[in-house]
């Protein structure tokens, strides 16, 4: 379908799997450190350092033409499961802000390249992110 007056194409969305919860799935991970020594725990990270998930952020993220015709702006909460091979698992909108900033965000975080997962006592495990991403108009 395109749009006559700036002949430009738009994109087909599927906003049924996107998967909004409450629940906060840190709950699933509550004995990650059970033996209280912190030192064994090295959590998931995205990249060689700590901007790396910020500059894949800053570079891939698009801003729909939707919401921003519309003066849309706000942030989206994710939580997301890293699995133990890196790749992204289970993706979860604990707070919208827009249909189309939430689906955004789901995408782009669905399609990321691994991270190194989480380690526990020095073997891969399974861990959860909390993300936010934030729509800014300028």
């Amino acid at each position: 379908m395109t749009n006559s007056s700036d002949c430009s194409v738009y994109k087909k969305r599927n906003f049924s799997k996107l998967n909004y919860s409450d629940k906060e799935i840190d709950t699933i991970f509550n004995n990650i450190i059970e033996d209280g020594n912190p030192n064994n725990y090295q959590k998931a990270k995205f990249g060689d350092d700590e901007s790396a998930i910020f500059q894949y952020l800053g570079t891939k993220l698009k801003y729909p033409y939707e919401a921003k015709d519309a003066g849309i702006s706000g942030k989206v909460y994710l939580q997301l499961i890293i699995k133990v091979d890196g790749s992204v698992g289970m993706i979860s909108i604990v707070r919208g802000a827009n249909p189309f900033l939430d689906y955004e965000s789901w995408e782009l975080i669905s399609n990321m390249p691994k991270w190194y997962p989480a380690k526990k006592d020095g073997y891969p495990i399974e861990s959860f992110w909390n993300l936010p991403i934030n729509f800014v108009l300028k």
